[in-house]
């Protein structure tokens, strides 16, 4: 009996062995030693601008959802796409070209762990077709079967979303163009895959249906402030009329160790209210007209401005959402699409905003949790968590920010960042959790 037990863990042992042994050389051959992209982001994404005719499609294809569309990627678009990628999650590095009738998209992703200084490279080719159709799929070393490639990434999206309403957008493509370095895709009518989208339940963990009732409760304490205001109906009125008494509830309502959760609440919640219902959509499945019911009655502001109240709830709404890095990436790709003619021109203000936003919910999230919402509850004004913008340049078109501010990440960008960074930090919020 013990000799079988002896000899069963050798044979466990020498599988184990085996399999890490097998791993890492997977691990030796499926990446490299270096990223198969050399483009920096700044370089990308300085081509922000030409995002705008793309996003007018994206609006064009939701209005005309009932008819057949075009949808046309050129070369500059697909760049500034990769740059935006890349500055939001800096472990990653993308770069697209369309060239020789052909679609190039690499995509590098760096690994940290263990120290090990290694790449996961992927290198896709697109060819025009009657769909989307791989001609190369290589990861690392290895040269994959395009068809099987693509084909289990469908079935992966499709498991992640629920449905298979990936597949069924996949089949409405009727015909790929790869040609004057531009990308057309022809799809069918796509009215009933958004009327879909917009109806999926997602199934939630008692965890998220417990943040979902959280968010619930707050956006009607920010509709009872709302209807006991004294302004007239669709006025003006400072958010620090709203965000006091809300995190005064937060305080009074938050046990210990849940004051990260309840700040996260009560932020999604305020990004609800007077900003966006799709925040209350993204995260658990409230019913649009019952968000619509509990929205703002006024017009929430910051600084006197509706556009910097904007920015600074939908930053902090998106970093709650997501890691961090990504809201930052968005509000400066905002302001870098602004640069263009129609546009209204890079604003420091808005970024500032945005900043401003970005370290509330850092904070909120962090184990100052609880001073935050405290600091909140007790501030008198909006001076005590927003920064003062009066002097920081606006309406820079992209001529103008060039010849002022040269290209993003300069020094006199970062010297604007950081002016803008040593303000936030000198609030009264901040500045007593320093």
């Amino acid at each position: 009996m013990l000799q079988a037990i002896k000899s069963l863990c050798k044979v466990l042992m020498i599988s184990t062995i085996s399999l890490l042994l097998l791993l890492l050389i997977m691990l030796v051959l499926m990446t490299d030693s270096q990223s198969n992209i050399q483009v920096t982001d700044q370089q990308q994404i300085e081509q922000a601008d030409s995002l705008e005719a793309l996003i007018d499609w994206a609006v064009h294809i939701r209005r005309y959802a009932f008819y057949q569309q075009n949808v046309v990627v050129n070369n500059a678009q697909l760049s500034a796409l990769a740059g935006l990628a890349q500055r939001a999650i800096p472990a990653i590095s993308a770069k697209a070209l369309i060239n020789n009738n052909k679609g190039h998209f690499s995509l590098s992703y760096r690994l940290t762990h263990f120290g090990l200084p290694r790449y996961i490279n992927l290198e896709l080719t697109l060819v025009a077709a009657d769909k989307i159709q791989l001609t190369q799929v290589k990861l690392g070393s290895f040269n994959l079967p395009s068809d099987l490639a693509f084909n289990t990434v469908l079935k992966a999206v499709n498991w992640y979303v629920g449905g298979d309403l990936v597949e069924q957008l996949n089949q409405r493509i009727i015909n790929v163009d790869v040609a004057n370095q531009a990308l057309n895709i022809s799809l069918l009518p796509i009215n009933d895959l958004l009327a879909q989208a917009k109806s999926i339940q997602r199934d939630l963990s008692d965890e998220e249906i417990s943040f979902q009732n959280d968010i619930m409760y707050y956006l009607k304490v920010l509709k009872l402030i709302d209807i006991a205001s004294e302004a007239e109906l669709n006025t003006d009125v400072s958010a620090a009329h709203y965000i006091t008494p809300l995190f005064a509830e937060v305080s009074a309502r938050a046990i210990d160790g849940e004051h990260q959760v309840q700040n996260k609440a009560a932020i999604i919640a305020l990004a609800t209210f007077s900003g966006s219902r799709h925040f209350g959509r993204i995260v658990g499945n409230l019913d649009p007209k019952w968000i619509s019911a509990n929205q703002a009655q006024h017009r929430l502001i910051l600084a006197g401005r509706r556009d910097l109240y904007l920015h600074f709830i939908f930053s902090a709404a998106i970093e709650v959402l997501a890691q961090k890095g990504i809201s930052i990436a968005i509000g400066e790709f905002k302001e870098l699409l602004d640069r263009g003619d129609n546009g209204s021109g890079f604003s420091f203000a808005d970024l500032a905003a945005d900043m401003t936003g970005i370290t509330l919910a850092q904070q909120a999230m962090s184990e100052e949790a609880k001073y935050v919402s405290q600091g909140l509850a007790s501030s008198s004004s909006e001076k005590h968590f927003f920064p003062a913008i009066f002097d920081l340049p606006e309406g820079l078109y992209k001529s103008e920010f060039g010849e002022k501010i040269g290209q993003i990440d300069s020094p006199i960008y970062q010297q604007y960042r950081l002016t803008i960074h040593q303000r936030i930090q000198q609030l009264p919020l901040f500045n007593s959790l320093n």
